[in-house]
């Protein structure tokens, strides 16, 4: 599929709209704990983040004893319960299952998780738990400091708004990997300005 097009012109608006300096800043991974990316990769997806997933992230920042337990959690779903604090069972379920999944693979900090997602590979792996789809370990990444755009409806919207309506992940995701290139752009950068911007309008 040729995308030159929406390339040229969603790039040219970006230009207009963003701050060049702000997208070529480099990405910096928000948090130095394990447990505290795997709760908020795991509660973003669907949920409004400011209302919903931060006001659980203070609240698990301050109990240091279990963000310092990773490697000895309890793998129930009552444990699941508490750390995410919700009682949403697909999103407990997901939970359980990356974190069994990371034991198996011995990975107890944000270092091994880093190193063991850059290979794609493991990427697949994480792909087959049940709702931790696309956007998800895009969202993990972004967490962990590598360069990737999670693409969400704030995306998928600043995209209709160009002029292109695309519901299609992989679709938005070269769209916008392409501008960086062309641009020299950070893709981390680029979808922080995309989201806090769409933040404030409505479509």
């Amino acid at each position: 599929m040729d995308i030159s097009k929406e390339v040229e012109i969603v790039g040219k608006i970006t230009g207009q709209l963003f701050d060049n300096q702000k997208l070529r800043l480099s990405n910096k991974a928000p948090y130095n704990n394990l447990l505290l990316v795997l709760v908020d990769a795991v509660l973003q997806q669907g949920m409004n983040y400011s209302t919903f997933v931060l006001p659980r992230i203070h609240k698990l920042k301050m109990n240091s004893f279990l963000m310092n337990q990773f490697k000895y959690i309890q793998l129930d779903e009552e444990t699941m319960e508490y750390i995410l604090q919700v009682k949403n069972k697909r999103k407990i379920s997901t939970l359980k299952a990356v974190v069994l999944l990371l034991h198996k693979e011995r990975i107890y900090d944000i270092k091994a998780l880093s190193h063991w997602l850059s290979i794609k590979n493991n990427q697949i792996i994480l792909l087959n738990i049940n709702g931790f789809g696309p956007k998800t370990l895009d969202y993990m990444l972004n967490l962990l400091g590598h360069e990737t755009i999670p693409i969400d409806r704030h995306v998928f919207n600043f995209l209709y708004a160009c002029g292109y309506k695309t519901n299609k992940y992989e679709h938005a995701t070269k769209i916008f990997e392409n501008i960086s290139k062309k641009h020299r752009y950070k893709k981390a950068a680029l979808d922080r300005e995309v989201w806090q911007y769409m933040k404030t309008i409505t479509i």
